[in-house]
């Protein structure tokens, strides 16, 4: 065999494995890695942090953040999470996750001012305690 023909088989070969690698991908790895990110962007779309907050339900808070969900996102009135914190609990755990503490709603308002129009002494105090202003 000459030079060229031994060029040109390990080059078929190379073709032929980089095939095989190539199909092995996109039938198996990637529709599952598709599957995975289709999964994670549809927590993110459905977040749900300002439900899991008026809740209480901080299992559910871990998971949106988890997804990639954030503490600071805004409702349609322009509220976070913070201001709809169903517990002193939530409010310390939103706070821990980088809940801004003076964020204004679509109104002006505070999540402190909001918990004092709403009359939960137990977020009032954590707020005030942590530096929150009106």
């Amino acid at each position: 065999m000459n030079r060229a023909t031994i060029v040109a088989l390990i080059l078929g070969g190379l073709m032929l494995a980089g095939s095989l690698v190539f199909y092995f991908w996109d039938q198996k790895v990637r529709p599952q890695e598709e599957a995975e990110r289709q999964a994670a962007l549809a927590l993110v779309r459905g977040c749900r942090v300002h439900d899991a907050a008026r809740a209480g339900d901080l299992a559910l808070l871990e998971k949106q953040f988890a997804a990639g969900c954030s503490v600071n996102a805004r409702d349609d009135f322009g509220m976070s999470p913070l201001h709809v914190a169903a517990t002193d609990r939530v409010a310390i755990f939103l706070i821990s996750k980088g809940a801004s503490l003076d964020a204004k709603d679509g109104r002006g308002y505070t999540p402190l001012a909001v918990m004092k129009m709403a009359g939960r002494k137990d977020v009032v105090d954590l707020l005030l305690s942590r530096g929150a202003k009106e």
